[in-house]
Parts: structure tokens; sequence; C-alpha cells
């Protein structure tokens, strides 16, 4: 997603040098595709992560100099639901499903959705989508 410089995320692209390095000796090691991580979801943070995701955030010291934030479920639900309506359902939708989101989960990701994309084409299969959820008739914003 990012990289996390005091209370902010920045940009991951392109990966610093040496975590460029690891993601390869951990694909080696493990025998992982080169770009199991990569730096691609860090376009969300042109529009803005959901409000409160930093403090929600999992921290966990892997060992110096590398710290680890892994995001909430919560948030993931946020990045999921976007990552369905607009690649099209396929593993995002499995994901959501596997995070067994609350309705008011998938309202406030919604919300967030919008924020991404408000054209109409994006809205119309975000409803649909929440359909899928059991979510209808609500205002999404």
């Amino acid at each position: 997603m990012g990289l996390v410089s005091g209370s902010e995320v920045t940009s991951s692209k392109p990966f610093p040098d040496e975590l460029a390095r690891a993601v390869s000796q951990v694909a080696l090691d493990l025998n992982l595709p080169e770009d199991w991580l990569n730096p691609g979801p860090t376009d969300l943070l042109d529009f803005g992560l959901p409000e409160g995701f930093l403090n929600r955030a999992h921290r966990v010291e892997i060992g110096p100099p590398l710290t680890v934030y892994f995001c909430d479920r919560f948030d993931q639900v946020h990045f999921k639901l976007y990552a369905m309506v607009d690649n099209g359902g396929g593993r995002h939708a499995e994901d959501l499903r596997a995070l067994d989101p609350t309705p008011e989960e998938l309202v406030a990701a919604a919300r967030w959705t919008t924020t991404h994309d408000p054209s109409e084409g994006f809205r119309g299969q975000l409803v649909l989508a929440l359909a899928e959820f059991g979510v209808r008739d609500v205002d999404i914003g």
C-alpha cells in the first residue's frame, strides 16, 4: 500500500532498494512469484485512505529496520469492495465474502469507494455488488 512516515502513508512506487531486495529474496526463499508483493495498491493513496486507516493498522516489529503495518479488517473490506467493483468481481469478491462484512461495514466501504470513482457506471456496479451481499436501498452518498 505505502510507506509509513510519521503519521502519514506515502507512495511506495518504486519500492526503496532495500525493500525491493528483501521482496526478491523472500520470493526466492519461498518459491513465490517475483511480484508477490508489489506497489500497485499504492495508487489508492491518490484519492485518500479510509478515515482513521493508520490508527487502526496493526503494527508489527519484524526486526531492525523493518516495521510492518497490516491494515485492519475494516479497511480490507473497503479495499476489497472497491477492487471487486472496479475489476468485475473475481478473487476480490471471494476475498470480500471471506471477510464476512456486516451491512454497516459495506455501506461505509461503499461511501468511501465513491470518493475514488464518482462515475454513474461505477455507482451502478456498486449497487449491484452491495445487493450480492444483501445490502439494498441504502444511501451511499
